[in-house]
């Protein structure tokens, strides 16, 4: 699909949280990470408290945190400024703009810059995997009966029940992890518990560079998954119900 038939952004967004992935190896011990970001500028600049909550991870003992591989990429800080997070790990950098979507080009802009400054350090020695995921809530929606995507049981429709779909969908080195989530009781902590429907995708890309090499197009890949991502989720909506979304191009 070309970008320009995309829209460049809907009214009725249904964004409840977008979330930005680095996966990386590096020569430092664990805990020299936190103190090596802690100061920061552009840190600092965004998280001007420097609000820093220690993760449940950490009452583990570091053993079983190192040992297990079901552990390896969690995040063990986690920085917070109203609706933006940035998250740290040993293997792991992740943003999050949660609640009130501030669009694609603030958004990519915060975690970019932060990125960009921690590429100066030495702390990313090699790059494992980029992913970029996005979370859609539908408040009081049946979601499958507005996709162009049809499932039945002996020809009777799926779409009036709870029901959960994931698939996987490999596309020119990118990974599309789509899960739909259809009329199921949705909760938050703006939220009540009431039913709603999820459009969760995550675009994966596994990179295995070293980290000067991989930033000759980092930024190339960032919109690639981007655009991968707004495909996927434009091309399910019916074209009656994209109109009730008031897209803008």
């Amino acid at each position: 699909m070309d970008e320009k038939k995309l829209p460049r952004r809907i009214k009725q967004c249904p964004i409840s949280e977008s979330i930005f992935e680095l996966r990386f190896k590096t020569l430092l011990p664990t805990d020299a990470i936190l103190g090596t970001l802690y100061n920061l500028e552009t840190i600092t600049k965004f998280f001007p408290k420097k609000n820093v909550i220690s993760l449940p991870i950490l009452n583990l003992p570091e053993e079983i945190r190192k040992s297990d591989p079901n552990l390896q990429y969690k995040v063990y800080y986690r920085f917070t400024n109203q609706d933006l997070t940035m998250s740290i790990g040993p293997r792991v950098i992740a943003f999050s703009n949660v609640n009130n979507y501030i669009g694609w080009d603030k958004w990519s802009s915060f975690f970019i810059e932060i990125l960009e400054d921690i590429f100066k350090l030495e702390l990313v020695n090699r790059v494992e995997r980029l992913g970029l995921r996005y979370i859609n809530v539908f408040e009081n929606t049946i979601i499958l009966d507005k996709l162009k995507l049809n499932m039945s049981i002996e020809g009777e429709a799926l779409a009036g029940y709870p029901t959960n779909i994931r698939t996987e969908i490999p596309d020119n080195g990118i990974t599309k992890v789509l899960n739909i989530n259809n009329f199921v009781t949705v909760k938050s902590e703006k939220r009540s518990a009431q039913r709603s429907s999820v459009i969760d995708i995550d675009c994966l890309m596994n990179i295995g560079k070293d980290k000067q090499t991989f930033m000759n197009r980092y930024l190339e890949r960032v919109e690639e998954l981007h655009f991968k991502e707004k495909e996927l989720f434009f091309g399910l909506l019916k074209d009656d119900f994209l109109s009730e979304l008031e897209p803008e191009y």
